[in-house]
């Protein structure tokens, strides 16, 4: 029994090993891999063998039969009738008695009788041939079927001058970046340096490496896009120093004539620097009367301009202040109905905000700028000098920020010059990867192509523009909600009716709507219905005495 059941487990362990060799073997032969395609084949041959000669014996060993499971196959196989199996189980109680004295008697007669060969023959068949022909088409294919070669197309490394090239422009860039950190050690440009520090060591791991254009080309594409990603994220500072440059000059003559005329040109350097002596000028109390007063009608003017500059973003605050009030004073009166209608367009006012805010990071930033501005004013009205100060050093803290943003943004330029240079020295067949006029033209413009579109105008004046025009007014009262059919070639085959009534379908206008209705503090739309003159007044009447406490005489 034991080598019948070992024979069988084998035969289907190998049986199931050789198939997978197999399959490796043929996936040698279709697919290029980096292995010598002989040591392959006859890897797998090899091992295919082995494990499943062990997983047989394994397998048999964790079945093997026992003493009971022995007996029972006697006694099916020679007809006796379950004596064998009977007097194994029989307890050292049950076997001193008569009865079972005289069962395990019979049974040992009946087994000296018996030739245990005749029956348990091992039972050859076809399987075991299974393993063998799976063995043996391993072997032809391994031998006989070439194996598959890599694409010389696809697969050629690059030639000689090609990572030439590559090295050297990857050369190239690494010393541009390395001169730059040393220019800016003393700024510690921290929002930039990550990016050049990643730079620098892509470029260095290219130069050490025979890889192609191509591959070259694919990292520095990555890195470009996280630079003009970082580069758009601060893309709101440039707008608030363009912003600043429109300030008028009608700031009147006074001890921030300089800070105006500094801001008014764009050097936040030069205006950092006049904030603080005026900071310090305050502090020690060393304007006089006339000059404070100069200097509040100049902060004043100022302040003015920056408001000025906020536009439409001022307007839809005043807006939201006075309808405020409004829905305050409403719901005191206890007109619920028309303070929840004023509540639905404060809230269309609020999403009108934050799209603008969206559109325009630097409008929150202007508006600190202009309400420190007239913080410092109303000190000097005042007369608190050391306040005045303090709100003067928070503005030009504010202008410090600003300042870094702007030298980070300039760092990201330069960063993606340089990558657009080594692009373009990769390919220039003038200076080999070294970098000459021609590629540093053609980087440039490169570089100015991944980069974000600066904020234009409108569209609509004369000239040449760019970006997109504003869209025209349309109406948008209703939409389309038949779907188009797509018609295919062949029969078109009715099969049947669908059951139910034709029901339309939620639409996204009427989610949307659900969900602004649940975020909005509306008041409870029973509320809004509109009752005779005379219930409407007895009602108001009513919610008067509630008010007034009068309801419990009621």
């Amino acid at each position: 029994m034991f080598c019948s059941s070992l024979l069988r487990h084998t035969t289907w362990s190998l049986l199931a090993a050789l198939l997978l060799a197999l399959v490796a073997v043929i996936a040698r032969k279709l697919f290029p891999l980096p292995v010598d395609g002989r040591v392959w084949w006859l890897a797998w041959l090899a091992g295919s063998l082995a494990a499943g000669l062990l997983a047989g014996c394994l397998w048999t060993i964790a079945h093997r039969p026992d003493q009971l499971d022995a007996a029972i196959e006697v006694d099916l196989r020679y007809g006796l009738q379950e004596r064998v199996s009977s007097a194994l189980t029989l307890s050292q109680t049950a076997q001193t008695t008569a009865m079972g004295r005289a069962l395990v008697e019979d049974a040992r007669q009946r087994v000296q009788r018996i030739d245990l060969r005749e029956r348990f023959q091992p039972a050859w068949n076809w399987h075991p041939v299974l393993p063998v022909l799976a063995a043996l088409a391993t072997f032809l294919v391994g031998i006989a079927l070439p194996d598959a070669k890599p694409d010389a197309t696809a697969a050629a490394p690059a030639t000689e001058n090609t990572s030439q090239q590559v090295r050297r422009a990857m050369q190239e860039l690494r010393q541009r970046l390395a001169a730059r950190k040393q220019a800016a050690d003393a700024k510690q440009y921290d929002e930039a340096e990550a990016l050049r520090v990643k730079l620098e060591q892509t470029a260095r791991g290219l130069e050490r490496s025979d890889a192609d254009r191509k591959k070259a080309l694919v990292k520095l594409n990555n890195l470009s896009k996280e630079v003009a990603d970082r580069r758009a994220e601060l893309q709101g500072g440039q707008q608030l120093r363009d912003q600043l440059k429109q300030l008028t000059k009608s700031v009147p003559d006074g001890p921030a004539d300089r800070i105006a005329r500094a801001l008014q040109s764009g050097d936040l350097q030069t205006a950092l620097q006049e904030l603080q002596q005026l900071s310090d000028r305050l502090r020690r109390d060393d304007l006089t009367a006339a000059e404070r007063q100069q200097l509040a009608r100049q902060l004043q003017q100022l302040a003015t301009e920056l408001n000025k500059s906020l536009g439409a973003r001022q307007e839809l605050i005043e807006k939201q202040q006075a309808l405020q009030q409004k829905i305050d004073t409403l719901r005191q009166q206890g007109d619920l109905a028309a303070a929840g209608q004023l509540q639905q367009r404060l809230d269309q006012l609020q999403h009108q905000l934050d799209n603008l805010d969206t559109q325009n990071p630097a409008l929150g930033r202007l508006e600190s700028l202009a309400r420190q501005l007239q913080n410092c004013e109303q000190a000097l009205q005042n007369g608190d000098g050391r306040q005045s100060a303090q709100q003067l050093d928070q503005l030009a803290e504010n202008l410090q920020q600003l300042q870094s943003q702007l030298e980070n943004l300039e760092t990201l330029d330069a960063m993606m010059t340089e990558i657009g240079d080594a692009k373009s020295a990769m390919s220039c067949s003038q200076c080999g990867g070294a970098g000459c006029t021609a590629c540093r033209t053609a980087g440039a413009q490169d570089a100015l192509a991944n980069m974000p579109a600066e904020a234009a105008g409108n569209g609509m004046a004369a000239g040449t523009g760019s970006g997109t025009r504003p869209e025209a007014e349309t109406a948008t009262g209703g939409y389309r909600t038949r779907v188009g059919g797509n018609p295919r070639a062949g029969e078109a085959v009715r099969t049947g009716d669908a059951g139910g009534p034709n029901v339309a379908g939620t639409s996204r206008a009427v989610i949307q709507q659900e969900i602004a209705s649940a975020v909005s503090d509306d008041p409870d739309p029973l509320a809004e219905q509109h009752l005779p003159r005379r219930e409407r007044e007895q009602t108001r009447e009513y919610f008067e005495l509630l008010r007034k406490g009068g309801g419990n005489d009621e």
